[in-house]
């Protein structure tokens, strides 16, 4: 695969005041280059291990909550940091909850949810600036959301001069048709999956194509690679979680992927995929544990069976209110409300007000927080 290449240019600031010569990066057109797979077994084994994840029973319960995993650890490598159980109230409520930080989340969240619909149809630019929008709704910014870049911009160094950056992407004049051109490759059919959505997310981040952002639309759109090619349907294992233990070995793989070693960034891409396989088992695997303590608790209760149907429920719906068990059970809020105050006495669920709530009285639900504590955990504290 031929890798792109550094040209030197003049740049000028805005106000005219400062300029000098700065090394670009003019990224190689991929959407008609030979790609092949570094590795083929490495690859098979990327491919077999998400597809193990496919229709897994244990896992069901589980992938809204991992799509939401996701999001945060995504969130994490930009230094965007808030614990799942704030992040889950507002993503639960978020006109109910104050919380910019853990809004700023669930806005990734938002956006990964929204990558892996609709892609039977693959990708355009459209969509790429659509998630992005999506990614900063509510939040003030100097830029317009949704729009790609309109000035040069850069990585590392001083904020208002590019002369001591670690990357500098390609000019804004060139991002357009480079965005046009990562659309083409990523509707392909022929390169092998694991490698696409790789070297796909490689690629956008080397164009850097917003002026924020980039990280995490950048990551989301591996999902949507593999959605579209059918690695990824109902599980999608969150990588960022593996990415962000091992941020100084992701940012320089990336790094090697610019200057022409693809074959570095694609074994550290692999083993990363894998990685996140075997922390998505593991939590499938003590989440098994943690139902069968609950269903321990519920030994001998004398609720009727609904409070073991809202037990079911927990891992999709960890944050409950009576409301929400009525209308998803078809039964009275009082019914609700008596089967969550059961759990709450048993230790499955704590009846709390949401944090950082709005003016007004806190609104009070049911919380699943040893599932928190459970999603909390880091992939090497699981193995």
């Amino acid at each position: 695969m031929e890798p792109g290449q550094t040209e030197q240019q003049e740049w000028t600031s805005v106000d005219n005041t400062v300029s000098g010569a700065i090394d670009v990066y003019i990224p190689a057109p991929i959407a008609d280059q030979v790609v092949v797979a570094a590795d083929p077994a490495t690859e098979s084994a990327a491919q077999r291990a998400l597809h193990s994840l496919r229709g897994h029973a244990g896992l069901l319960p589980l992938a809204p909550s991992l799509l939401r995993s996701e999001g945060i650890a995504s969130s994490r490598i930009e230094g965007e940091v808030a614990s799942t159980r704030r992040v889950f109230e507002n993503d639960y409520a978020t006109e109910s909850v104050a919380d910019r930080q853990a809004e700023r989340i669930v806005s990734s969240i938002r956006v990964m949810r929204e990558v892996v619909t609709g892609a039977e149809h693959g990708v355009t630019t459209e969509d790429f600036d659509r998630w992005h929008a999506l990614l900063f709704v509510g939040t003030p910014r100097q830029f317009e959301p949704g729009h790609l870049r309109t000035t040069q911009n850069w990585i590392g160094g001083r904020p208002d001069r590019p002369f001591e950056a670690e990357f500098i992407p390609p000019p804004e004049s060139l991002v357009p048709a480079a965005m046009h051109d990562l659309a083409e490759f990523v509707n392909r059919v022929d390169v092998a999956p694991v490698t696409q959505a790789a070297i796909a997310h490689a690629h956008f981040e080397t164009i850097h194509p917003y002026p924020d952002g980039n990280g995490r639309v950048g990551r989301a759109l591996i999902y949507r690679s593999w959605a579209y090619r059918g690695l990824v349907a109902d599980i999608a294992p969150p990588i960022s979680q593996i990415l962000v233990e091992r941020r100084d070995d992701y940012v320089a793989s990336l790094t090697a992927y610019r200057h022409g070693d693809i074959d570095a960034w694609l074994g550290f891409f692999s083993d990363a995929v894998e990685s996140a396989v075997s922390y998505t088992l593991s939590l499938g695997r003590a989440l098994a544990t943690l139902n069968a303590q609950w269903t321990d608790r519920l030994t001998g209760s004398h609720a009727d069976a609904l409070a073991r149907r809202i037990v079911t429920d927990i891992p999709a719906h960890p944050i409950q209110a009576a409301s929400d068990v009525a209308q998803r059970h078809e039964v009275t809020e009082r019914a609700a409300r008596a089967a969550l105050e059961d759990l709450a006495e048993r230790g499955i669920m704590a009846h709390r007000p949401l944090r950082k709530a709005k003016r007004g009285r806190p609104a009070k639900v049911y919380e699943a927080t040893e599932l928190f504590d459970l999603l909390d955990r880091r992939p090497q504290d699981l193995a």
